[in-house]
């Protein structure tokens, strides 16, 4: 009888091993069965689809083809591509989510005019540039140089770039924006950089920085100053200097386009020795800190204005990046525009070469502006000082109150 049942039992077995349904089981095949059970050899695999069993080392010469599209899609590995030298992209490259790309010593992908890039992971599946090697510099980064509105990266993470230059100009960073460049950087973090998180120093172009995460770099970014205002959210901290650079390639930087200078929690920094010019009006968010290097200042054009009103609990800085007295120049203004306002704001350092300087407010003749509840702090010239035609005693388009002046040359003088 126990023999009997084990034969049963056996012809059971048979049976349902061979009522299991044939077909192809591998989910990356165009033909890929979900009701299969065995795998029966059938698998078809288009060239985008192909199971990869290493990494894929790209050509050099792979995205040279202008006017075509190049997809990089996820091979399923932890590293999907390589990169061995600086890759000209001429062609419409696109990155698809999951993808992972590791570029060897000095490599990176400079996209040109006639190309873009677009890199666009989401929170689940990220995109990863990384180096082959890791630590700061290790990988040359992402050098773009088109005005394609398909230039994206978001939800990715660019790490151990910004070493080897891309050009005379010694451009360096994880990404590098040159003049006239349109890009959205948005959800993407950055790190260990040996110099930029982001290289936005050029200008001229269509930028936008969103919710993005840079750190253990030199600086978070360098940046023009129109740009400044397309900066909004994230986390830049955490880095060898936690500040915006706001650089200018000659000693007077214009703001050309009308914007705000969002609070990020790092100040922006302007570079030494740099007049910004204001051409528009400028409006700077409560909590926001500007810090000057030696020798740089502001002037407000004539028609232009600046709105800086902070809050009781928000103030605005302008302060000096050297925290000394007279570490930085001015703030300087022109013109009658009546939106000129700074209030629950604090000048600390100002009034550099205070016989020249003057003031770290200051005022040309019968410029306009209503300035209140600001305290004024190691100043080497007056917080507010102002230029009178003969036979007035005071500007008829200023008016002040609550100014607190601690450590400063004089309070506010008008001559």
């Amino acid at each position: 009888m126990k023999k009997a049942m084990t034969i049963l039992l056996g012809l059971s077995t048979l049976t349902m091993v061979a009522c299991k349904k044939k077909g192809c089981t591998d989910p990356q095949a165009t033909n890929y069965n979900s009701e299969a059970q065995k795998d029966d050899g059938s698998c078809i695999f288009d060239n985008t689809t192909t199971p990869a069993q290493s990494a894929i080392t790209l050509s050099c010469s792979d995205f040279n083809q202008s006017g075509t599209t190049y997809e990089l899609v996820d091979l399923g590995l932890a590293i999907d591509y390589i990169v061995d030298c600086k890759m000209t992209v001429s062609c419409d490259l696109e990155i698809k989510p999951g993808v992972a790309i590791a570029f060897k010593t000095d490599a990176g992908l400079k996209v040109n005019s006639s190309g873009s890039i677009n890199a666009v992971g989401t929170s689940s599946e990220p995109i990863l540039f990384t180096g082959e090697d890791k630590f700061a510099g290790a990988w040359a980064g992402i050098f773009v140089d088109c005005d394609d509105p398909k230039n994206e990266i978001s939800y990715a993470k660019i790490e151990y770039a910004g070493g080897d230059q891309f050009n005379s100009n010694g451009d360096q960073g994880g990404i590098i924006l040159y003049a006239g460049t349109r890009m959205n950087v948005n959800n993407t973090t950055i790190t260990n950089c040996e110099n930029y998180g982001i290289n936005a120093s050029y200008g001229d172009g269509v930028f936008e920085f969103t919710n993005n995460t840079i750190n253990n770099c030199l600086y978070p970014m360098v940046a023009s100053v129109d740009y400044c205002g397309n900066i909004s959210g994230g986390n830049l901290t955490g880095n060898t200097n936690d500040a915006v650079y706001v650089y200018a390639y000659a000693s007077q930087s214009a703001m050309n386009t009308a914007q705000t200078w969002e609070n990020l929690s790092v100040p922006y920094r302007i570079q030494g020795n740099t007049e910004v010019v204001i051409k528009t009006d400028w409006t700077i968010a409560p909590g926001t800190t500007i810090e000057f290097e030696q020798g740089a200042g502001v002037t407000m054009n004539t028609g232009n204005s600046i709105h800086a009103v902070g809050t009781p609990s928000e103030m605005i800085t302008f302060k000096g990046a050297l925290d000394a007295v007279g570490s930085w120049e001015k703030i300087e203004f022109y013109g009658t525009n009546v939106l000129n306002e700074l209030g629950y704001c604090e000048f600390k350092n100002g009034g550099q070469d205070p016989s020249n300087t003057k003031g770290t407010v200051y005022l040309w003749y019968e410029a306009q502006l209503n300035i209140h509840d600001v305290t004024f702090t190691d100043n080497a010239a007056c917080g507010v000082y102002g230029k009178l035609f003969s036979g007035q005693t005071s500007n008829p388009n200023y008016s002040s109150s609550n100014l607190t002046f601690n450590n400063t040359a004089c309070t506010e003088s008008f001559e």
